[in-house]
């Protein structure tokens, strides 16, 4: 203490016996609150046992002798200098005023730092003015308090909780779509208005139940459950934050195709899930609507197509037929003698004969014959003959329903023709497969690569249309410098695929 006190520190001789009045000396001790009292100058004269406990000193004459503030005011809780001159003792020493503090820190003898609170009265001694003070250790207070605060701010978030709890269920509770929450073992546990409606259950009959049985069809049970084992056991998601499309079941039975998309919701020490579920009967109902009408458009326009092409060969193109056969007969009528008749004859008969074949031509770019007749093997034959590069054809011979005949041929058409246009390559293949209920056809190359469909385009964006009219995917591989493949696949009724 005397290396904190520095040369601040003061003492005065302690009398053996305390203070001066043994009267005093028998009220101090018999106080249970913690006491000591000190001169003028600030060193105690005497301290009661209670004082000596709490500051943890071993006996009264450990603290008589000593200047209070640099045995137990000397520093803050911080460990820095508390200067005597702040001291709210002195200003009770010099000012003969009574000083309460309510909140201040002490030091023990073992140099830890104890919450104080006290009160310094001035008192006259034999000797002049001193102090008495009374403190009590009130950490238990502060300890007190320091719970009251933290379960105040418990509370608080509590209630917070509680209301942004209230909100967000409000929130679901008002969406337009389905909102479904499970937890970890498959039980439903939140099944919010809109799911009512569409399901046709009442929450508080779902609620509880797993969510297998309740909106999942039986068929699809077991991949459900199997699912969420698998997840649970790896947490590798398959389906977790996508939009997937499958069918779900209502409460009667019935089944509709839905939108689903699922989240796991992060919450301590459980796992959950929440599903966002919408009906897509309406959508699926237009789509469906949308591709028959886009089958009739070519439908239609293949008929017309087919019809152009009869008119052309039992029209146009007989008439031409005729005109050559009566130039031929004029030609052999003529005088020999007139050599400019003659020849203005043979270059009418040559006009028309090439007018037969720019009509047979143009009736092939529209709907070839060969294709009516003899179906799709004998029409990819003809239509590969004059190409400038080799085609491997490896076609399944099938015939088909006269739309889909079209519309592949028409994809091989318009796939080898960017084959020549752009392709730079030395060989393609065609391939044509009926497996099962499905068509796929591929034009490949092993040209340049790098083909996509761009803005404005109408020749992949075209083949696209008229494979989706008919329900079916078009996919385009083509990595640059490894050539092209188009690869498009076609489903196929009982009606589609007419004989073998």
């Amino acid at each position: 203490m005397g290396e904190a006190a520095g040369t601040e520190q003061a003492r005065e001789p302690a009398p053996a016996a305390g203070p001066a009045s043994h009267e005093l000396d028998a009220i101090l001790a018999s106080i249970r609150q913690p006491v000591y009292v000190a001169s003028s100058e600030g060193v105690i004269t005497y301290a009661n046992q209670a004082a000596v406990d709490a500051l943890g000193f071993g006996n009264a004459s450990e603290l008589v002798g000593n200047n209070g503030h640099w045995l137990v005011h000397y520093k803050r809780p911080d460990g820095s200098h508390f200067p005597i001159e702040e001291c709210p003792l002195t200003r009770c020493r010099e000012g003969g005023e009574t000083v309460t503090v309510d909140d201040d820190w002490w030091v023990r003898k073992d140099g830890s730092m104890v919450p104080i609170a006290y009160t310094a009265t001035p008192i006259t001694m034999p000797g002049g003015f001193g102090t008495a003070i009374a403190f009590s250790d009130i950490s238990q207070r502060l300890a007190a308090e320091q719970a009251l605060r933290e379960r105040e701010v418990d509370r608080a978030r509590a209630n917070a909780l509680a209301a942004s709890e209230a909100r967000h269920r409000a929130t679901l509770e008002a969406a337009l779509d389905c909102v479904i929450t499970m937890d970890a073992t498959g039980h439903v546990t939140f099944f919010n208005s809109a799911a009512e409606r569409t399901f046709g259950h009442q929450a508080s009959d779902v609620v509880g139940r797993t969510l297998a049985e309740t909106i999942v069809p039986p068929g699809l049970r077991q991949a459900h459950r199997d699912g969420l084992a698998r997840y649970l056991a790896t947490e590798q998601p398959r389906v977790l934050d996508r939009r997937i499309e499958l069918t779900a079941m209502r409460a009667d039975g019935s089944e509709f195709p839905v939108e689903l998309t699922v989240t796991r919701v992060n919450l301590v020490g459980e796992i959950m899930f929440t599903g966002y579920i919408r009906d897509i009967t309406e959508r699926r109902q237009a789509q469906e609507d949308l591709i028959a009408a886009r089958r009739r458009v070519i439908e239609a326009a293949d008929a017309a197509r087919r019809q152009v092409t009869r008119d052309l060969h039992d029209g146009a193109q007989q008439q031409f037929v005729n005109a050559v056969i009566n130039l031929q007969l004029a030609r052999q009528a003529s005088s020999s003698e007139d050599e400019h008749a003659a020849s203005l004859l043979d270059a009418a008969a040559k006009e028309a004969a090439r007018g037969i074949v720019s009509l047979r031509e143009l009736a092939a770019g529209i709907h070839p014959a060969v294709l009516t007749d003899g179906g799709l093997a004998d029409a990819l034959s003809s239509l590969t003959a004059g190409l400038p590069f080799p085609v491997e054809l490896d076609v399944q011979v099938v015939r088909l329903a006269p739309s889909i005949e079209a519309s592949v041929y028409f994809f091989c058409s318009e796939a080898l023709t960017n084959v020549a246009k752009h392709a730079e390559a030395s060989a393609a293949r065609v391939q044509l497969c009926v497996d099962g209920e499905r068509l796929t056809v591929e034009v490949s190359d092993d040209g340049v690569g790098g083909a996509v469909p761009a803005a404005g385009s109408t020749g992949l964006l075209g083949l696209g249309d008229r494979i989706a009219a008919l329900d079916g995917t078009l996919e385009i591989i083509s990595e640059p410098a490894l050539g092209t493949t188009l690869r498009a696949e076609i489903p196929l009724d009982e009606a589609s695929a007419l004989s073998g």
